[in-house]
């Protein structure tokens, strides 16, 4: 039996997907902030522990933290500024749990960040330094900047020509210099 799937939840899956792919593109911007503004993946390690490895002062690693908490809502923030024990203790389980899951998005937006920054500062390693073992030839070069190239056109929606032709130009070039190589 065939069924058709419903237009609600056909538009309710491309709105998802639509999301999702305008998340990832922020996420790159903002990291590219953070590394433009000298923000390290270490600064997203806590201070309070001497051997963490932390590089960040106090004060920068509370605004990093509080940066991340204006960004739920209003009824999760404050159950996120409760300090008091007697308060904690007085919340209603439901009220509790949720508090313990916003504190547990805190500490995974914080680890998120420290490693997409992480991966950044590795690959800048790999670049420069020779880290990487050594310098890639040429071909190898050349292919992953097709590849990259082919990912932002798959990505992006600002051009002003058309895409999927291009998309396939660039694989068969890909191609090409595959069997080349």
């Amino acid at each position: 039996m065939n069924s058709i799937l419903p237009v609600t939840i056909r538009n309710a899956i491309t709105s998802d997907v639509a999301a999702v792919q305008r998340s990832a593109k922020m996420r790159h911007a903002l990291i590219d902030m953070l590394v433009a503004s000298g923000i390290k993946s270490t600064d997203f390690i806590s201070p309070k522990n001497k051997e963490s490895g932390s590089t960040a002062t106090s004060e920068l690693f509370a605004e990093l933290k509080s940066a991340i908490v204006a960004g739920f809502s209003a009824s999760d923030q404050s159950l996120l500024k409760l300090e008091s024990k007697a308060a904690i203790a007085a919340l209603k389980p439901e009220k509790a749990a949720r508090r313990t899951y916003v504190q547990q998005q805190v500490g995974s937006r914080m680890k998120d960040y420290k490693n997409a920054l992480k991966r950044r500062e590795d690959a800048g390693k790999e670049e420069g330094n020779g880290a990487g073992g050594g310098k890639r030839d040429a071909t190898t070069r050349l292919l992953d900047h097709l590849a990259r190239a082919i990912n932002v056109l798959r990505q992006e929606s600002d051009f002003r020509f058309e895409v999927a032709p291009m998309i396939e130009r660039l694989t068969k070039e890909v191609t090409l210099i595959k069997t080349c190589k």
